[in-house]
Parts: C-alpha cells; sequence; structure tokens
C-alpha cells in the first residue's frame, strides 16, 4: 500500500478539506470572549465541578473553543475509549480506527474507507455542539405543564415562555438544515438564571446522542458495510475525492440496531438509550421537513425511531421520557419554515 497516507494521516487530511472556514473563524472570534480560567472559576464556585479538577477543566473548556485541538481531543478520545468500552468483540477490529470531529454547522457523520483500504470516523460539531441545548429546550418545552421527575414535581425551567423553548428546538433544527446563523441569533432562551451551567441530567442524554451516533459509525466498519455500499465520489477543494458511501437503508437500520443494542447492553437503561435515539431522530425530521435532502443516504429520521421502539420495552416503562416524544414532536413541526 505504498504511496498511500496513512490512516492517520488522511484523518488529518479531510480536516484540512472539509472544515468550514467560516464557522472556525466564528469560533475564534467567540473564544476571544471566553476566559477559560474564569469560567473553570464558576463552575467550580457553583459546585458542579471540585477544585482538584480545575487544570483539566480549563483545558476542556479551551479546546472546547479551539477547532484544531477539539478536532482530535480530549472528549473525542473520551468518547471513543467509552464507545470501545461496549464494543469487546470488536474492539480489535475498531481501536485503530482514528476518530475526529469536524468544526462544521450541518447535521452529518460517517465512516469512510480511506485510500489505503483502511477506515476513518467523521464526527461533526454541527451535532454535538446543539445537544445539550436541545435536550435543555426539550425538557423545558415538555414539562411546562407537567410534573418533572428530575426536580419534584416541578417544571424544569419557567425562565422562558414555553412557546420560547419549543422555538428554540425550531431553531436549532433550521440551523442544523441551512448552516445560517440567522437561526441560531433568534433563538431567545440561551440564559436559563434558575439552571446550573452543568446539569446532569442534560448531559446524560446529550451524551447518549453522542454515543449513538459513534456506536452508530462503528457499526457500519463492524458490519462490513463500508465494502458493501455503492459509492458516491465528491470532489474535494484542495483535489481528490472523498468517497461517500450512499448505504442502504437496511444498512443504515442495522447501524442503528448495531448501536442500540450495544449501548443498551453496557448497564444504560434502554428506555434511557431509547429517549436519547427518539429525540434524535425527531429532530432528524425537523430539520428535514425544513430542507428535504436532495439525496436520501439515510432512512428517514421517523421511520428510524419506529425500528427502535421495536426493539424497547416501552410498555413495560409508561413514565419513560421515551413515551412523549411522539406527541411533543407534532406541535414542534408546526409552524416550521420550509425552504
Amino acid at each position: 500500500m505504498s504511496g498511500f497516507p496513512s490512516d492517520e494521516e488522511y484523518l488529518d487530511q479531510l480536516y484540512e478539506v472539509l472544515k468550514d472556514d467560516a464557522w472556525v473563524e466564528l469560533q475564534a472570534q467567540a473564544a476571544k470572549l471566553h476566559d477559560p480560567t474564569a469560567a473553570a472559576r464558576k463552575a467550580i464556585a457553583a459546585g458542579e465541578f471540585k477544585q482538584n479538577q480545575f487544570d483539566e477543566l480549563v483545558e476542556t473548556i479551551r479546546e472546547s473553543l479551539t477547532p484544531s485541538l477539539y478536532f482530535r481531543g480530549k472528549f473525542i478520545e473520551l468518547l471513543k475509549r467509552t464507545a470501545l468500552s461496549m464494543l469487546e468483540p470488536y474492539r480489535k477490529q475498531l481501536e485503530s480506527i482514528p476518530v475526529g470531529c469536524l468544526p462544521t454547522r450541518v447535521l452529518n457523520a460517517g465512516a469512510y474507507r480511506t485510500p489505503g483500504g483502511g477506515a476513518v470516523i467523521l464526527l461533526d460539531s454541527g451535532v454535538i455542539l446543539q445537544l445539550g441545548m436541545l435536550v435543555r429546550s426539550y425538557f423545558a418545552y415538555y414539562t411546562w405543564n407537567a410534573p418533572d421527575p428530575f426536580a419534584a414535581g416541578e417544571p424544569y425551567c419557567h425562565d422562558h415562555p414555553r412557546i420560547a423553548f419549543g422555538r428554540t428546538v425550531q431553531s436549532l433544527a433550521a440551523y442544523s438544515a441551512t448552516g445560517d446563523l440567522e437561526h441560531l441569533r433568534a433563538i431567545t432562551t440561551w440564559r436559563c438564571p434558575s439552571l446550573p451551567v452543568y446539569d446532569q441530567a442534560v448531559e446524560t442524554f446529550a451524551m447518549g446522542i453522542e454515543m449513538f451516533i459513534m456506536l452508530h459509525e462503528y457499526g457500519h466498519v463492524a458490519l462490513g458495510h463500508l465494502g458493501a455500499c455503492s459509492m458516491m465520489p465528491i470532489r474535494m477543494k484542495a483535489g481528490g475525492e472523498l468517497t461517500l458511501y450512499t448505504n442502504s437503508q437496511l444498512q443504515e437500520f442495522e447501524a442503528d440496531e448495531f448501536a442500540f443494542k450495544h449501548y443498551s447492553s453496557s448497564g444504560m437503561r434502554p428506555t434511557d438509550v431509547a429517549f436519547s435515539c427518539g429525540l434524535l431522530f425527531h429532530f432528524f425530521n425537523l430539520a428535514d421537513l425544513i430542507r428535504p435532502p436532495q439525496t436520501l443516504t439515510h432512512p428517514p429520521g421517523l421511520a428510524r425511531w419506529q425500528k427502535i421502539k421495536k426493539l424497547t420495552p416501552l410498555s413495560a416503562h409508561p413514565d419513560s421520557w421515551a413515551n412523549y416524544l411522539d406527541e411533543t414532536f407534532p406541535q414542534l413541526a408546526e409552524g416550521l419554515p420550509r425552504l
């Protein structure tokens, strides 16, 4: 295989070719307004972290504000290690696969075959950086008039009107579908004084979504999908091609099931995994309603959710958050912009 870049080198090349330069610049401007040291001290003073975590917390915050560091940084390595711990039968096959997180503004992730016949996995900050806000806004929207099991019978947050939290979910979906920052600027619920900066429930479910995405991409490799898919070459800015695999719907469903079963067997409650999956797939559906995809490389989000529900004993757990999604998201689909 001489003459081909290593898988690690290929992943680094993809960063340079596929990163969203405008998004990188916006993050650089935002980083100038945030002091990682001050933010870490504030979080420790609020009791969200311990004093002995100060140095690590500063580094983590700085990494989150710097795309080149975040691309293959501590958070992505943690996500990779955690996912591999759930995939013991496949660990030797998968642990050498490089993983990176591109600075992009679109909903996307993928496992890609490299020129040398290996594989790399690309995640994207377009999803990851929105997940906490998505989970928090959904909690506030759904529990506005209903008891919240996380807060002793009280609504999750009344810092803003219910409709504002609903519009936040819609705006996040519109931003994910278009990459237009005006949708983020329209959000009025960024600051909720009654909520902690770090909320364990929010982080648990947001991490659950990230973990499911990661396990799904590992599933494509473990199940041999990269060698069996039809291919769609995409010309890259700096020359050459990136081969996208237009997986059949069956293979996408197989990767979803792979991810769900391994995540559920890791000790995480299947109903909690189902909530993370369902929230993600309903969110994908909102984005597709706003801007229908021109190329169907994945099944519709709601079809994927129906498959996950069949793997989950939701009827035996009527209080699971996963049971509420189907009644809530049709309300959020009303009044969406169509592009």
